[in-house]
């Protein structure tokens, strides 16, 4: 695809991910934090940054770099999805860890209007931006508020600790200065749009 993009002197926009980033040392995450992956997936994202940026620097293709949190919507299979289909069929919630890693959720129509205004802006170019509402929310709390907005009589199943909180959120400052960003989802308008999905689509 970067070859190609080459040939056609086309943008590039590369959805990588938080999981380039690790266990986070601070919070929130910001774009200059290392990058220091603890499986492979994170490890191939960053393979596919530098990449990226190799055909930038040598060819001159004007990459952009996406670190996503978790994109959701309609279609959506993972935890989000999982929950909602779970609730609507009044089926225990079940949640690990105690419910207290963490992470940020973004509805997916914002995600595809970061994506226009970072194809659309020349100084997007050469720039990786940490994408999500830069809000951090419990899985645990993630449950609560879809049996709450579903109104299930589903119960959520906290699974017990068995390990370190897994906390991570991020800084999307330099996206919302550079590119414009601004969520029109937050996260209960963003989980009522994809309940409705659900329900006309389950």
């Amino acid at each position: 695809m970067l070859e190609l993009a080459r040939v056609l002197n086309a943008r590039f926009l590369l959805y990588s991910t938080s999981n380039v980033y690790g266990k986070p040392a601070k919070l929130p995450v910001t774009e200059d934090d290392p990058l220091r992956p603890f499986e492979g997936y994170g490890w191939s994202k960053v393979a596919a940054e530098a990449v990226s940026m190799s055909y930038h620097v040598v060819h001159g293709v004007p990459v952009t770099i996406f670190r996503l949190w978790k994109p959701y919507g309609p279609y959506d299979n993972g935890v989000v999805g999982i929950f909602i289909a779970r609730a609507l069929r009044g089926e225990d919630l079940v949640v690990n860890n105690g419910g207290v890693d963490t992470t940020d959720f973004l509805y997916v129509e914002d995600l595809c209007d970061a994506t226009e205004l970072a194809l659309r802006k020349d100084e997007a170019v050469g720039q990786a931006f940490n994408i999500g509402l830069g809000v951090e929310t419990s899985i645990l709390d993630l449950a609560k508020i879809i049996v709450k907005l579903v109104g299930s009589n589903s119960k959520i199943n906290v699974q017990p600790k068995t390990a370190e909180p897994f906390r991570s959120y991020p800084d999307v400052s330099k996206a919302m200065r550079i590119l414009g960003f601004k969520p029109k989802y937050d996260l209960v308008s963003g989980l009522r749009a994809t309940i409705d999905w659900f329900r006309r689509n389950l």
